[in-house]
């Protein structure tokens, strides 16, 4: 069965079509306000002020986002500011304060400080130390771990035992020059192997995913969120303070609603339009548009979904293990800076059945929200972009939210 754009305003299933097509649209000078989306897509709105007053712990919200609040200023771009990647599968965009011993100090976009227990870190890269000219690979070591230094133009890895973090720069023992202190501007990367964390008490607090404007994502119990902010604790416990115009989104964990860009796909056949033998390919990017950058649409940053390039096809096992999908679909705004907008069709298939099949859509054009969905005893789903009348020219194409819902 083939369903048209048409479909999307089906009646068995309006509030979730309307509910995605709130998050879509905002009101052109909204009060400060949070939208809180519950499992079946639909939407309410509460005044900020009342946001204190919300038991989340009991609450059907499973989304919220916030609205009418200032956004945020650009992250600067300085050597001092890395991507520091999480044992728990968070990240962190931030810059170093310094440290001691096992405890990291960072501060956030919003000059907000945070610290970091070295169990709970599994990397941390610099680009602005990466030289242009080093053509090698950033990795973890195979055991153990490794430090890249800077040295002129290349980059020295060293592997052993990151032993402390200071003020001035990292302790690392290495395996051939022994123990010393690597300055901060020498630190270009550093991989740490898995530690065993250590057992935290159960609570029975509400346990939260939040997506910051600047791609940071971090996971934790919540303590309390309120107009004036977001506290939370880290997965060591420690505390840690969020302003809310710094958040592009919280997920209140649940078994019952997965991100779709959480899952690896079964099957991912990267876009190459030219042919292998040519050897330019579009591998698709998890939570970034195919370009590398910051999912955009309609003049709105996504910082859930998946970016690919015409053709694409990616493919996911469900197992009849999920009930329903919601989503919306657009050419990234990327190519708003290029010669061409590119032109797309968007199609969902289960168990191989074309279940869905956008119109042509281009660059400019605002997102369409996918129609109701069920992927009930479903198998297999698969996400495809075909070319459409433009053949592969700008076809960058995005899947936002895509949301799986048991």
């Amino acid at each position: 069965m083939v369903l048209s754009l048409a479909s999307a305003g089906l009646a068995s299933a309006g509030l979730a079509a309307l509910g995605a097509a709130a998050l879509l649209q905002a009101p052109d000078s909204p009060a400060p306000s949070v939208l809180l989306e519950a499992v079946d897509g639909g939407v309410r709105r509460v005044p900020l002020a009342d946001l204190g007053g919300l038991d989340l712990a009991r609450d059907p919200a499973a989304l919220l986002r916030f609205e009418g609040l200032a956004p945020p200023g650009p992250t600067p771009d300085e050597p001092g500011r890395g991507l520091f990647g999480l044992v728990d599968g968070g990240r962190l965009h931030a810059r170093v304060a310094g440290g001691r011993d096992e405890v990291l100090r960072l501060v956030l976009g919003g000059d907000r400080p945070v610290e970091l227990d070295v169990e709970e870190l599994s990397s941390a890269v610099f680009a602005g130390r990466v030289p242009a000219a080093w053509a090698g690979t950033l990795a973890p070591a195979s055991e153990g771990d490794v430090l890249y230094r800077r040295r002129g133009e290349g980059l020295d890895p060293v592997h052993g035992t990151l032993v402390a973090f200071e003020a001035g720069g990292v302790r690392f023992e290495g395996d051939a020059l022994g123990e010393r202190t690597y300055p901060w501007d020498e630190v270009a990367a550093f991989f740490v192997e898995a530690l065993e964390p250590a057992r935290r008490p159960n609570s029975a607090a509400a346990r939260i995913v939040v997506d910051l404007f600047d791609g940071s994502r971090l996971r934790g119990p919540l303590e309390q969120l309120s107009a004036d902010g977001c506290r939370m604790r880290t997965a060591a416990g420690r505390p840690l303070r969020l302003g809310l115009e710094t958040i592009s989104e919280i997920l209140i964990e649940s078994d019952r609603l997965r991100f779709l860009s959480d899952l690896p796909p079964a099957e991912a056949l990267a876009a190459s339009p030219f042919g292998d033998d040519v050897g330019m390919r579009w591998p698709h990017r998890v939570d970034a548009s195919v370009g590398g950058g910051p999912l955009r649409a309609g003049g709105r940053t996504y910082t859930r979904g998946i970016g690919v390039h015409s053709p694409s096809v990616l493919t996911w096992a469900l197992d009849g293990e999920w009930s329903a999908l919601r989503g919306a679909v657009a050419v990234d705004d990327e190519v708003l800076r290029l010669a061409a907008r590119g032109s797309v069709r968007f199609v969902l298939e289960t168990d191989g059945e074309v279940r869905w099949r956008s119109d042509v859509m281009r660059g400019g054009e605002p997102p369409v929200v996918l129609p109701p969905l069920s992927l009930e005893g479903a198998r297999t789903l698969t996400l495809g972009v075909e070319m459409a009348d433009e053949l592969h020219v700008a076809d960058r194409a995005d899947w936002l939210r895509m949301i799986l819902v048991r």
